[in-house]
């Protein structure tokens, strides 16, 4: 396994205080989900949600304490969210590596934050695994995790054994799409 050194990620523990804990735990026994296919159009499906702004902010607290993580990974970041999802796995799902982004141009940014967020997650796997160039690096899963890095960095979902759902909170950060503040202001948040 190679240091997160080589391939630009960040991974901090216990990014959530007990109140955003208790929040998000109250907040997932009322969700729903619905199937969705992944980007990579290989057919693969599993369980997601949005998740808006106004939840980012009550639940999470993302602004005072999300945002400031991913400000210190990358200075170019804005506090403002582009698109922000819960994603749910199973044993047995499959799910493509990928890149969020192929290419990052200079002066831009597009950065992925990921936080693992099971509270009873017993099995092993489940984790993100980071390729880039000849180096490879695989965060484990852990709740109250969080993750981030570029998103022009290729990653992938740990297979894993075990009867708990792998469930996290996928946010990315990024004015490196052309059409993007067309879309931001088509946002109602």
């Amino acid at each position: 396994m190679m240091s997160e050194k080589s391939i630009n990620i960040k991974v901090i523990d216990n990014v959530l205080n007990e109140e955003q804990i208790a929040n998000w735990c109250d907040f997932y026994k009322q969700m729903t989900f619905r199937r969705s296919a992944t980007e990579s159009n290989t057919g693969s499906v599993y369980f997601c949600r949005d998740v808006f702004y106004k939840e980012l902010i009550e639940i999470f607290d993302y602004e005072n304490n999300i945002y400031p993580h991913v400000k210190e990974y990358e200075d170019l970041v804005t506090p403002k969210v582009f698109r922000s999802y819960i994603n749910i796995f199973n044993e047995g799902d499959k799910f493509e590596g990928h890149k969020d982004l192929d290419h990052i141009p200079a002066g831009k940014h597009s950065v992925s934050c990921v936080p693992f967020l099971n509270p009873e997650w017993e099995d092993t796997g489940g984790g993100l695994a980071f390729e880039q160039d000849d180096d490879r690096f695989v965060v484990q899963n852990k709740f109250n995790r969080l993750v981030i890095f570029h998103a022009d960095i290729w990653h992938q979902v740990q297979k894993f054994h075990g009867n708990k759902a792998r469930i996290t909170l996928y946010t990315q950060f990024n004015n490196a799409i052309p059409n993007l503040q067309k879309l931001a202001a088509q946002n109602k948040w």
